[in-house]
């Protein structure tokens, strides 16, 4: 049983006048919508009833202007709007029929003229865009007429030129750049239901060309960075559809060079703090792409090669008694990478090579012996990474081999104490982590073999309480999580079968109260939250054995209660808001797949109160806004599903109604405000509101 009713009035006048020299702003927005639903189910009565009433009026005009009339720097905009919808929308299912009736008239100008230009020695810049739009977009449906009539016309012009130079010709730091951009965009499409068809025409046309070089050198003692980036780069697109001509043309060239090395070593030699860093990477790109539909055929030759050495040694030593860090990062990386597509050849290619050699170690401990706060903390990482895969398509066959081992402990004491009264947090955390994974594919020999083994063990334990010993704030949070993840799994697909064991157990106890309350006249919160939260699962699949089991059990208690008022009362702006929410959730789901059947039982209930009242009332002169909110709702939901048992249950009531005492008296006042322009409302109104 489901009863809907809602009744919602919404009124918006907004108007920006800014009506100084030189920056225009008006804008003129109309909104009047009338919503009234109906819905009913009842499954064991009459039938069915659907009953929905949308009226909106929308009428939206924007005239923005910017002007910047002096040397140099020049930008034009120009923005006309113009919106009007109208929707008549009405479903009654039992009677004569299912009306519907639109209409959307939009009508768009755009005109943009931008352009950049610093004249000075230097630095170049020279940027000139011109932009030019026309949109109309006529549609309109009316369901028990003559049919459906749709017409849109969309004219786009765009033309961008670029010119960009950056050359600093003194002693150590240089960079040039060199960027040139053309660009075409022609538009035209129309849609046009009940003519002679659909229409469609685009034009693009874009030119490119990019040339970079980038140089960093420092030469002073100490710190070095050498950097050397060369890039070129040329790209040539044509595009055009004519669907109603020959057929569809796509040209494009792409050519890209790229060069990169980078030296970069930091080393401070005083005692204490190391840092030594080599970084040196080489970069070649060669890309060269074309699609021609209408030839040969489709090219594509790609070319990347990479070569890559990075070796970083880092640390930490503060020699002073309390804070230590040592850290050492040791890594060795080559990575070989030879990829060609070549499709109209002799087939298609790919070599790939990644070799990857990791060794990291990190020692790091803060030690704070000072009375009050202490953060202990120990991680020790052990890693070894090896991979050599490779791909080879047209040879004997795909080979891929990889073997990963991994060795990561983690020690973690950190608590925080502040010993005098009132504020309180406590944190322990303890994390004990073995993670061992051995993987290996090997598709050309015995099989396939996968053996993954991951124990973790995890205890968190978080005291944590804010208590501000004045009338007010509390903060109590506890929380206790238990994990054991157990989980063998390989998949041998040519022996005795599939094989699949997973074991997870978890159990969470969580229990939080959290509560807010301020004392003072005028806003109220007050919060309640406690959760309780008992999981246990099962789970094991095993498909080679007696059948498939999974025992899934989930107990879920909770129960929340929230009140949340705002009330502002001193004269102008009014903002009354009531919240009041209960709700209770229990649910047992259990699934066994191989006894007695399915069984889910689900009980919630929700009871919610909401009111807002909500005024703004700008009274000066300029600035105008007027903006009236009335919303009443009422949200009963009762659900229960037992599916092995009397049957299904459900029943929903929602009742969201609005409320409109004196309601000509309250805009009465409003357009009073905004049209007097005296600054306070009359004492009627307040009354109304509900204020005095």
């Amino acid at each position: 049983m489901e009863l809907v009713i809602t009744f919602s009035v919404t009124t918006l006048y907004r108007d920006h006048i800014s009506t100084f020299l030189g920056n225009h702003l008006m804008e003129l927005v109309i909104t009047f919508n009338v919503t009234s639903l109906y819905r009913d189910h009842i499954s064991t009565f009459r039938g069915n009833h659907l009953m929905e009433l949308v009226i909106t009026f929308s009428v939206t005009t924007l005239y923005r202007d910017h002007i910047s009339t002096f040397l140099g720097n020049h930008l034009m905009e120009l923005v006309i709007t113009f919106n009007v919808t109208s929707l008549y929308r009405d479903h009654i299912s039992t009677f004569l029929g299912n009306h519907l009736m639109e209409l959307v008239i939009t009508f768009s100008v755009t005109t943009l003229y931008r352009d950049h230009i610093s004249t000075f020695r230097g630095n170049h810049l020279m940027e000139l865009v011109i932009t030019f739009n026309v949109t109309s977009l006529y549609r309109d449906h009316i369901s028990t007429f003559r049919g459906n009539h749709l017409m849109e016309l969309v004219i786009t012009f765009s033309v961008t030129t670029l010119y960009r130079d950056h050359i600093s010709t003194f002693l150590g730091n240089h960079l040039i750049e060199l960027v040139i951009t053309f660009n075409v965009t022609s538009l035209y499409r129309d849609h046009i239901s009940t003519f002679l068809g659909n229409h469609l025409m685009e034009l693009v046309i874009t030119f490119s060309v990019t040339t970079l070089y980038r140089d960093h050198i420092s030469t002073f003692l100490g710190n070095h960075l050498m950097e050397l980036v060369i890039t070129f780069s040329v790209t040539t697109l044509y595009r055009d559809h004519i669907s109603t001509f020959l057929g569809n043309h796509l040209m494009e060239l792409v050519i890209t060079f790229s060069v990169t090395t980078l030296y970069r070593d930091h080393i401070s030699t005083f005692r204490g703090n190391h840092l030594m860093e080599l970084v040196i990477t080489f970069s070649v790109t060669t890309l060269y792409r074309d699609h021609i539909s209408t030839f040969l055929g489709n090219h594509l030759m790609e070319l990347v090669i990479t070569f890559s050495v990075t070796t970083l040694y880092r640390d930490h030593i503060s020699t002073f008694r309390g804070n230590h860090l040592m850290e050492l990062v040791i890594t060795f990386s080559v990575t070989t990478l030879y990829r060609d597509h070549i499709s109209t050849f002799l087939g298609n290619h790919l070599m790939e090579l990644v070799i990857t050699f990791s060794v990291t170690t990190l020692y790091r401990d803060h030690n704070s012996t000072f009375l009050g706060n202490h953060l202990m903390e120990l991680v020790i990482t052990f890693s070894v990474t090896t991979l050599y895969r490779d791909h080879i398509s047209t040879f004997r066959g795909n080979h891929l081999m990889e073997l990963v081992i991994t060795f990561n402990v983690t020690s973690l004491y950190r608590d925080h104490i502040s010993t005098f009264r009132g504020n309180h947090l406590m944190e322990l955390v303890i994390t004990f982590s073995v993670t061992t994974l051995y993987r290996d594919h090997i598709s050309t020999f015995l099989g396939n073999h996968l053996i993954e083994l991951v124990i973790t063990f995890n205890v968190t334990s978080l005291y944590r309480d804010h208590i501000s010993t004045f009338l007010g704030n509390h903060l109590m949070e506890l929380v206790i999580t238990f994990s054991v993840t157990t989980l063998y799994r390989d998949h041998i697909s040519t022996f005795l079968g599939n094989h699949l064991m997973e074991l997870v157990i978890t159990f969470s106890v969580t229990t939080l109260y959290r509560d807010h309350i301020s004392t003072f006249l005028g806003n109220h919160l007050m919060e309640l939250v406690i959760t309780f939260s008992v999981t246990t699962l099962y789970r094991d699949h095993i498909s080679t054995f007696r059948g498939n089991h999974l025992m899934e059990l989930v107990i879920t208690f909770s129960v929340t209660t929230l009140y949340r008022d705002h009330i502002s009362t001193f004269l102008g702006n009014h903002l009354m808001e009531l919240v009041i929410t209960f709700s209770v959730t229990t649910l047992y789901r259990d699934h066994i797949s191989t006894f007695r059947g399915n069984h889910l039982m689900e009980l919630v209930i929700t009871f919610s109160v909401t009111t807002l009242y909500r005024d703004h009332i700008s009274t000066f002169l300029g600035n105008h806004l007027m903006e009236l909110v009335i919303t009443f709702s009422v949200t009963t939901l009762y659900r229960d599903h037992n599916s092995t048992f009397l049957g299904n249950h459900l029943m929903e009531l929602m009742m969201v109604t609005a409320q409109r005492t004196r309601s000509a008296d309250l805009l009465d006042d409003f357009l009073n405000v905004c049209t007097s322009g005296s600054r306070l409302p009359s004492a009627s109104f307040f009354e109304v509101s509900g204020i005095l």
